[in-house]
């Protein structure tokens, strides 16, 4: 008996160039629904019309208010990655406990009111099974939340983007690809409770983006995944995603990863490598060679 272990097409490993991220971002707008900008629904229209619009999922991004746009091909669009469907044990509801926290954490807080162009999407990008509704309600809850816990100034330049599987198939000359999504990001979150694997976990190290996960359940896949036991230089780093508060110190590492991705070169050229390491194609090939030439033995014996 043996394990297979995964393998990520060598799309993943490419290095993003700011212009890339920028002519992701605004095919991404194209999908979402708009050309220069995305005309944003306010997200009380959108609850207003859930009905409808779970018979026909299509994308769209909501904010606080009507008559809102949002452009997101700019370097002060901040992006959250959430890359999964919307179900229970996502737990997608915690990226706005999430957001909520940083927006009372000082630096991060400072800058946002400092900085008035600063605007923060969170892009589900899978779609909502018929029997998850309930799961997509307390995630507008918990955004709805967020924003009447702010000022208007501040409330107004947080989004909620639903992308539902479309990656532009039929409207963009060249769709967007898995990859292009996960690097048109600033930071993936991923506060599941449970998975089977956790495949965002390589694929955002292998993609060069910064994660922030939950340990999951069950926790050996979870070290498993993120290489726990292994030596340094093969385990992927992540910041976790907390049960219960946040602490300053999550909260400050958080706000240096948005506010300041240049500074971290070094964490996402180590993540790229570890997830070369272990989950490349190359990597892949060894591990079935090994499993051959241990089953080549065993027939032999």
């Amino acid at each position: 008996v043996a394990t297979i272990g995964t393998g990520l097409e060598p799309d993943f490993f490419r290095v993003r160039t700011p212009e890339d991220k920028r002519a992701y971002r605004r095919a991404m707008t194209r999908v979402l629904g708009g050309d220069e900008q995305i005309d944003v629904t306010a997200v009380a229209d959108f609850r207003a019309g859930l009905d409808t619009w779970m018979a026909d999922q299509r994308p769209v991004v909501c904010g606080a208010a009507r008559g809102q746009t949002l452009d997101i091909a700019t370097d002060d669009a901040l992006y959250l990655l959430q890359p999964t469907r919307v179900v229970a044990r996502k737990r997608i509801w915690r990226d706005w406990a999430l957001v909520s926290a940083l927006l009372e954490h000082e630096a991060f807080r400072t800058a946002f009111e400092q900085r008035p162009e600063l605007s923060l999407t969170i892009h589900v990008t899978g779609p909502v099974p018929i029997e998850h509704r309930e799961d997509l309600e307390r995630v507008l809850d918990a955004y709805e939340e967020t924003l009447g816990a702010l000022p208007e100034e501040i409330g107004h330049r947080l989004f909620m983007a639903f992308s539902v599987g479309h990656q532009g198939q039929g409207l963009l000359e060249q769709p967007l690809s898995i990859v292009d999504i996960y690097q048109l990001s600033d930071l993936v979150v991923f506060p599941s409770m449970t998975e089977g694997r956790g495949l965002p976990i390589p694929e955002s190290a292998a993609a060069g983006v910064p994660i922030v996960c939950s340990p999951y359940d069950p926790r050996p896949v979870f070290d498993q995944v993120v290489g726990a036991h292994l030596p340094q230089d093969e385990q992927i780093c992540y910041e976790s995603f907390p049960e219960e508060e946040f602490d300053e110190e999550l909260l400050t590492r958080l706000t240096d990863i948005l506010l300041d991705p240049a500074g971290q070169a070094a964490r996402i050229e180590h993540n790229r490598e570890a997830a070369r390491r272990r989950y490349s194609f190359d990597a892949l090939q060894s591990s079935l060679s090994q499993i051959l030439a241990q089953l080549e033995l065993t027939v032999g014996g």
